[in-house]
């Protein structure tokens, strides 16, 4: 696979679309929104979005259970490490993008929808896995799939 090739962007550039009137399911609203989306994708290749409808208090309730799971030593992260599929923790240095010379340097936790270890699609989808939670810290498996579950939400009204 070929990427682009990289720029800088400045992060204060980046577009802020609003989601409301998407939201508010008037053809104009959904019109507007489609071409604000359109033009942010095409021009910048990235965008942020406002009103989407993913409550505040989930994504601070997400972003504290994860840096509590970030935080704990490496020996416990390490009971939940990627094991062949495409979920769980990696340490800095164990991900490397295609093409890429060097492995990042990112810790990382990959996580996904639900799917139960006989799933048939587990078989065609390398990038499918069940998730492999911590019993370190059991508040991570409910908050980060209600934070999954609003996201997805938000993408099918995108």
């Amino acid at each position: 696979m070929a990427y682009a090739s990289a720029r800088t962007v400045d992060v204060a550039s980046l577009p802020v679309i609003d989601l409301d009137p998407l939201m508010s399911g008037t053809v104009t609203g959904l019109e507007r929104t489609a071409a604000a989306l359109t033009d942010a994708a095409e021009r910048v290749g990235f965008f942020y979005v406002t009103n989407h409808g993913v409550p505040a208090s989930l994504i601070e309730e997400a972003a504290a259970v994860s840096r509590r799971f970030f935080d704990s030593p490496r020996e416990a992260k390490a009971t939940v490490a990627v094991q062949g599929r495409h979920r769980g923790w990696l340490d800095p240095g164990e991900a490397v993008m295609e093409g890429a010379r060097r492995p990042d340097l990112k810790e990382s936790f990959i996580w996904g929808i639900e799917v139960e270890p006989d799933d048939p699609a587990l078989a065609t989808n390398p990038l499918l896995a069940p998730n492999r939670w911590p019993a370190f810290l059991p508040a991570l498996q409910p908050t980060l799939g209600a934070y999954l579950d609003a996201a997805h939400a938000c993408g099918w009204q995108l």
